[in-house]
């Protein structure tokens, strides 16, 4: 089957047994894969009441039609279940090689149910998955676990792991693969640790998937590499990666500073890509099929952050700020450092950031004391209370079991109106961009499926430029405007459901810089090449429009809407200095903008997708889901 291998494997752990299951062609049109084809799963397969940490939850890894073929970007994979953070639907993406690696190993996805009576990894290597015993690997960092799984495999085996935050359950743990790429959100690393699985390693001796028109597939990929050559955007990734966006951020007041409080940092420039272009980067790597290299790779020799090796990578924007602006700390050897800690125990640097700047803010307005907190002084900008918070939420120990808990749990427990400092939505930790300053991310973070999330859709500094004509996404947005951010967050919500469900990364495609990057009339012709589908733009909107609706139908059956469409109250003050001096989000502008995206949609005033528009998308089967 052209651009998949057609096939699935299943492996239940409470039982040490697997089955192949074949994946009609249908499903892939419909599904793609990714996110449309995981939520398709669980839906027809999750009791919706399940506890994420039970054995009853489902690990789904899924690929797409393009991963492990040479289109750039299509390193990725997608993990999704129900997240122990916010205990609806939950998903995260990863780059690098593992999910190529899946498919060359001859499946494109994998389900992982129940729980294995002790730790155990997965061997999965030529359509042979073998249940190996990990019990010498519990207890391991992810460097040290991947290191030892490869001596027992195949020096050539991806490696995805989970670290000591995974085997402890902390809601935000989360799923480390190549030891440097992270299935960041949501918790699965929680999941994976409530099963007993350590590991998922994969080896494949097929190099070459099938794609439909060879030949046109190649002349795409040069016409593409020749896109991405001249783009000022890759460029920018290649020399600073992510993170050489700090300056201009910071430029425009809407770097994260001080738990939200603020969006200008007086130590910006310390902490940027541009900073650790000249100090601590050592090298760039690459996700398969990618060249743009916009992975850093750093050290830190000697000093009290001394041991970071770029085995582990290097900090990109969203670490960069949650350990740097969010908290007041300039020390960029010590984000470095935070970084590295993070990778090694398999932990999400934005919700430990986040959880961290929670803390020190309860700490600052005397809601916490040091009595609560182990007599540790939680300041701000300090290198060494960030680093001793982020060991004792990996170990729980006292206030640190608190806070492994995230902060809207966290703050439920400590009380005293710690409430308006969690910065969460859906019980999901805020990404590193302020949405006073982008009115669209306002609502973005609302309505995403998955709680607080910067990918839900485009930004709207992406599109003050040239727009998406051929979809109706117009360019030169307002990014202080509210009007027509409905519609525009819908639209391109869409196309990264169906980036999701494609799994190829963003930063390659117009939906991070339409002006520059591999155009959708593009993307449409690479999946036709690959597929041998008659597909166009307008297709693949449709796609990405199926899975925005499943995973929508996911959390509405366990009674999310419009109520719970709501961004933190600290966003509906002012901003206090910068560039976006003034702004807010009041709820009445998030109202107005939920009315127009919600119309868009085709969903109820209450935000409940209709049988109308499922069966117009050809999923009218899911609507006997909606209560």
């Amino acid at each position: 089957m052209p651009g998949f291998i057609g096939r699935l494997a299943r492996v239940d752990l409470s039982k040490g047994k697997f089955r192949e299951e074949e994946i009609e062609e249908e499903v892939f049109r419909k599904f793609l894969g990714g996110r449309g084809l995981a939520a398709k799963i669980l839906l027809e397969e999750l009791d919706p009441n399940v506890d994420p940490l039970s054995p009853e939850n489902k690990l789904i890894f899924a690929t797409g039609p393009l991963t492990g073929t040479a289109y750039p970007g299509s390193g990725k994979h997608i993990v999704a279940a129900k997240s122990p953070l916010t205990s609806l639907w939950g998903e995260s993406a990863s780059g690098g090689y593992w999910g190529p690696e899946l498919k060359f190993a001859g499946y494109d996805a994998l389900i992982v149910e129940g729980r294995a009576s002790s730790p155990v990894y997965l061997w999965i290597h030529d359509r042979e998955v073998e249940v190996r015993d990990g019990s010498h690997l519990w207890g391991m960092t992810v460097v040290e676990a991947t290191k030892k799984i490869r001596r027992e495999t195949d020096e050539h085996a991806r490696v995805a792991c989970i670290g000591p935050a995974g085997e402890r359950f902390v809601r935000y743990a989360c799923i480390i693969n190549d030891m440097n790429h992270a299935s960041g959100r949501t918790g699965l690393g929680a999941v994976m640790g409530s099963k007993n699985l350590k590991a998922v390693a994969v080896y494949g001796s097929r190099r070459r998937l099938e794609t439909a028109k060879p030949n046109e597939f190649k002349n795409l990929l040069v016409e593409a590499h020749k896109i991405l050559k001249e783009s000022s955007t890759a460029q920018s990734l290649f020399n600073y990666g992510t993170s050489g966006g700090v300056p201009s951020l910071n430029e425009l007041g809407i770097l994260p500073t001080k738990n939200f409080q603020t969006g200008v940092f007086e130590g910006s420039e310390r902490i940027s890509g541009q900073a650790m272009a000249e100090t601590i980067l050592v090298g760039r790597t690459t996700c398969m099929g990618c060249p743009i290299q916009c992975v850093r790779a750093v050290r830190v020799e000697g000093g009290r952050f001394g041991g970071v090796t770029e085995e582990t990578g290097g900090p990109q924007y969203e670490t960069v700020a949650a350990f740097g602006s969010l908290l007041l700390n300039d020390n960029l050897e010590s984000i470095a450092y935070a970084h590295y800690l993070c990778n090694q125990y398999g932990i999400d640097t934005i919700s430990t950031g986040v959880t961290i700047a929670f803390a020190m803010e309860c700490y600052e307005k005397k809601v916490l004391r040091k009595e609560d907190t182990g007599g540790l002084e939680l300041k701000w900008g300090d290198p060494e209370t960030i680093l001793k918070l982020i060991e004792i939420i990996v170990r729980r120990e006292g206030l640190g079991d608190v806070l492994a808990e995230g902060v809207k749990r966290a703050a439920e427990r400590i009380g005293k109106g710690a409430e308006q400092y969690a910065m969460h939505v859906k019980g999901q930790e805020l990404p590193m961009h302020e949405p006073r300053g982008k009115k669209a991310l306002a609502l973005a973070y609302a309505i995403s499926n998955r709680g607080a999330c910067h990918l839900t859709s485009s930004h709207d500094t992406s599109f003050s430029g040239k727009g998406i004509p051929e979809l109706g996404i117009e360019g030169g947005l307002d990014r202080f405007a509210v009007n027509g951010k409905g519609r525009f967050v819908k639209r391109t919500e869409d196309l990264m459901g169906f980036c999701n469900s494609a799994v190829i990364c963003r930063f390659t495609t117009a939906v991070l810089n339409p002006a520059e990057n591999i155009p959708i009339k593009m993307i449409a012709k690479f999946l036709e090449a690959a597929t041998g589908w008659n597909v166009g733009p307008r297709d693949l909107q449709i796609m990405g429009e199926r899975a925005v609706n499943l995973t929508r139908i996911f959390n509405v059956r366990l009674g999310v809407t419009r109520k719970d469409d709501v961004i933190p109250s600290r966003f509906a003050e002012e901003m206090p200095e910068g560039a976006s001096k003034g702004q807010k989000v009041t709820p009445e502008d998030l109202d107005l903008m939920l009315d127009e995206y919600y119309e868009e949609r085709g969903w109820t005033r209450n935000g409940i997708p209709t049988k109308e528009r499922l069966e117009a998308l050809g999923i009218g089967e899911f609507a006997r889901l909606i209560p």
